[in-house]
């Protein structure tokens, strides 16, 4: 065999190779590193600045949305988000990143989030639960729930969330 044919044949090895089992994304995914200010909200559009709120959503396919605002993660995709382990959400006090099927959120109108949301995310049911003694209307949720539609309303004043805020017609 000549040395073309050998290269030949090791570099279709090394395709075959690579298209069969590289291109798929690892599932679940880890989260990705965020650099506030360089990603813009897939639902809102404004830059990601503050990690506190900040949201991920990877989809199998690879792709990687970055939300500002849980708000807008629930907004975009609400009961949609089918696979919650590709879903991050940055825990509200520290540096870490929930995976959506295991953290807490608590929502408040003392919370001024980027959206106006008010959700903050808890790695512990613990942390959720201290967090939300501290303010009369807090409401808390496993965030999958919060995914799957679980929310009684988009903002916290809204007068679905509060029924002495009168209605706008």
């Amino acid at each position: 065999m000549s040395r073309f044919a050998k290269a030949f044949a090791l570099c279709a090895g090394l395709v075959a190779l690579g298209g069969s089992c590289g291109d798929a994304p690892v599932w679940p995914p880890s989260p990705s590193t965020l650099l506030p200010g360089q990603e813009s909200c897939a639902g809102c559009r404004m830059f990601v600045s503050d990690p506190r709120f900040a949201a991920q959503r990877h989809a199998r396919d690879g792709s990687l949305e970055w939300f500002d605002d849980v708000g807008c993660l629930v907004e975009k995709h609400g009961p949609d988000v089918s696979d919650p382990e590709g879903v991050f959400v940055h825990a509200f006090e520290g540096a870490d990143w929930l995976r959506a099927d295991s953290g807490h959120v608590v929502r408040t109108a003392d919370i001024d989030s980027p959206m106006g949301h008010g959700w903050c995310a808890y790695a512990t049911l613990e942390q959720a639960r201290a967090a939300a003694a501290r303010h009369a209307d807090a409401e808390l949720l496993p965030i999958t729930d919060l995914l799957r539609g679980g929310a009684a309303g988009s903002h916290p004043r809204s007068p679905d969330r509060n029924p002495e805020t009168p209605k706008r017609n």
